[in-house]
């Protein structure tokens, strides 16, 4: 599990009690590797000299305020990443035409889930659905059609669903329900 699959972090902000130099490094590991974080990052350094600064940007930070900062400079710099990155996921997790987690979102929402209901010993379902025929809606009424049934059948499933549970466009007419802390049932 990476840091940011494992803790609430919406932002972070370097430059506390750790060196200049740990804070790069640890930095550097943040946004390195296979799975970097995408939490905001800001750094609250002692320099303004761009030889300095550089570094922590091209390592990943998203912003470099110099001390002494004005805290609300530094509130309104979070509350802008903080933005950014929530606009950012909703655009890249979700289908923007049923509202449903897409394949990328599903896939992080599915693996939270899975382990969360792993380390508590708790069950987890998936269930799968598939729309069949679908092909022969938009070939006969058109796209537009097709698209509005897909639309209507994602928020009827919506209805049914428990707050724990969550819904995910896999592609095409597929669609998929993560059900955590619940044996599958047929409800439909």
């Amino acid at each position: 599990l990476s840091l940011h699959d494992a803790l609430p972090i919406s932002v972070i902000l370097l430059g506390g009690p750790f060196s200049e130099r740990g804070d790069l490094e640890f930095l550097r590991r943040l946004r390195g590797g296979r799975n970097p974080a995408q939490m905001p990052v800001i750094v609250l350094g002692n320099s303004d000299a761009a030889s300095v600064k550089a570094p922590y940007l091209d390592a990943g930070a998203d912003a470099y305020l110099v001390r002494p900062v004005d805290w609300a400079i530094v509130c309104a710099e979070v509350s802008t990443r903080v933005r950014q990155v929530s606009q950012h996921r909703r655009s890249s997790w979700f289908d923007p035409l049923t509202g449903a987690l897409n394949r990328g979102g599903l896939t992080v929402h599915f693996t939270q889930a899975h382990n969360r209901a792993m380390a508590q010993g708790r069950p987890f379902s998936l269930a799968l659905l598939d729309m069949d025929r679908f092909k022969a809606v938009n070939d006969t009424y058109g796209h537009a059609q097709g698209d509005a049934l897909l639309h209507c059948a994602a928020c009827r499933l919506r209805q049914e669903m428990r707050v724990t549970e969550f819904l995910g466009r896999w592609g095409g007419e597929r669609s998929e329900e993560r059900r955590v802390g619940k044996e599958c049932r047929s409800r439909w």
